[in-house]
């Protein structure tokens, strides 16, 4: 009963959405009647406004925990890309940044395509989907942008870079060593790692195609996008204050514990380096304006940048959360792995690791699927007499795959509303790529692992 519930609600929404109905108010209104259903169907009619009282709690604690975690470092970035706007600091790191590269000019798209396994190999260091994708829409973003390559395929290069969830830092890379029973080091290094070069570099050469061959397509809207970001004007700076927007993301690196000789600070989140790196910003400034009042009347552009945010991203990710909340109450996930059962020997890591691909689409988050279905598997693996650790890693690269091509997810929500493109259009531009690429990950897979 609640899984056909949850497909009727799955149908709606889609249709909706396709209707071109306000997505916010779908997703959350969508989420929350599945939360309350959810709650109805557990209790005696007579204890139905209890079920009230429950749902609203619930989406109580889905605004806490998106607004303590995810939403604050959203609304943070937001504030700092406003402030080094104001500074300069955007503008002076684009032009330090495109001198070195500026014979890309002439191969926008194939400066757009590095940027995917380059990107990926950051993700290994900052393991969170929405924190790199929003740095690198701060760093990365307008040096793309100024070499000519087109604002859609700019942010569809960015989402790509978290399409690989992998490395000792990655939660599912954790979940799956402590499933396997074996250091998470030694679960990228043997299983992760040569999965992970060759799918980058295959996922890089189709995106480079796929986005050529739209951009051609949609020429007129594309080069019109990319003049409106390119003539933007912006106070002039130092050349030193090309460093201020990339501090945050060097300290990340730098301290993710990857680097040999540094030790790894655990203290040190993409929110700290943040507002390390708003702090010595406006010291810079100090410094430069010698004017205490003007300084600190500037702040003030951090906190509108932050609202702003809110109003645009983040109360969006919320009605998102709501939406994949509301499917897990309903037991969506709990009645796939049910399901599970019914599969057989020869198919069933295919059929695993594409159920884990469409449910991360669907729900906006591959963690749920893969966290449900993980510590099944090496039972499974036993009876069928099938290998756990290929399958795990398998299913670990699909969850993050699907979630990258969810138009519900929070790193597709927050790059589209920052870049001014329709998250379909990042949807369409790399399904493509993703498809691909997943089936890629298992023939590679079923031959080296």
């Amino acid at each position: 009963m609640s899984l056909f519930i949850s497909f009727i609600a799955l149908a709606i929404t889609i249709f909706l959405l396709y209707k071109k109905m306000p997505s916010v108010v779908i997703l959350f209104s969508v989420g929350t009647l599945m939360i309350l259903t959810a709650y109805m169907l557990e209790s005696p009619i007579k204890l139905w406004p209890k079920s009230l009282i429950l749902t609203t709690k619930s989406i109580t604690d889905i605004f806490v925990k998106t607004n303590q975690n995810v939403g604050l470092m959203i609304m943070v970035i937001g504030g700092f890309i406003a402030f080094s706007k104001h500074i300069g600091a955007s503008q002076a790191l684009v032009d330090q940044a495109t001198k070195p590269i500026q014979f890309l000019k002439n191969a926008p798209h194939l400066a757009a395509a590095l940027m995917v396994p380059l990107g990926q190999l950051l993700f290994i260091c900052i393991p969170s989907a929405a924190g790199l994708g929003m740095l690198l829409m701060m760093t990365i973003f307008p040096v793309l942008i100024n070499l000519g390559v087109t604002k859609p395929t700019a942010v569809s290069a960015i989402a790509l870079t978290t399409a690989i969830g992998v490395g000792p830092a990655s939660a599912l890379s954790a979940s799956a060593a402590n499933i396997l029973n074996v250091p998470v080091v030694h679960y990228f290094t043997q299983y992760q790692w040569g999965l992970f070069w060759t799918t980058s570099l295959f996922m890089m050469i189709v995106f480079y195609f796929t986005n050529k061959h739209y951009d051609q397509k949609e020429i007129p809207q594309t080069i019109a996008s990319t003049k409106e970001s390119t003539t933007e004007s912006s106070p002039k700076a130092p050349k030193i204050y090309a460093l201020l927007p990339i501090l945050p993301l060097l300290m990340l690196i730098l301290f993710s514990g990857l680097i040999p000789g540094i030790p790894l600070i655990k203290e040190l989140n993409t929110t700290t380096a943040l507002f390390m790196g708003f702090g010595l910003s406006v010291i810079f400034e100090l410094i430069r304006l010698k004017d205490l009042r003007k300084v600190f009347s500037s702040v003030s552009i951090f906190w509108d940048g932050m609202s702003s945010i809110f109003k645009k991203v983040v109360i969006l990710i919320i009605a998102a959360e709501t939406f994949a909340n509301g499917l897990i109450a309903l037991g969506f996930i709990d009645q796939i792995v049910s399901l599970s059962q019914f599969f057989q020997a020869h198919t069933v890591g295919l059929i695993l690791t594409i159920i884990i691909f469409v449910t991360s689409t669907l729900m906006g988050s591959g963690n749920a699927a893969f966290f449900a279905f993980g510590p099944l598997i090496p039972n499974i693996a036993k009876k069928l007499g099938i290998d756990a650790p290929s399958l795990l890693v398998q299913m670990n690269f699909s969850a993050n795959l699907g979630r990258t091509i969810s138009p519900i997810s929070g790193i597709l929500i927050a790059l589209s509303e920052i870049s001014g493109v329709d998250v379909n259009q990042i949807v369409k531009r790399n399904l493509f790529p993703i498809i691909l690429s997943l089936f890629f990950m298992l023939i590679i897979s079923a031959y080296t692992l």
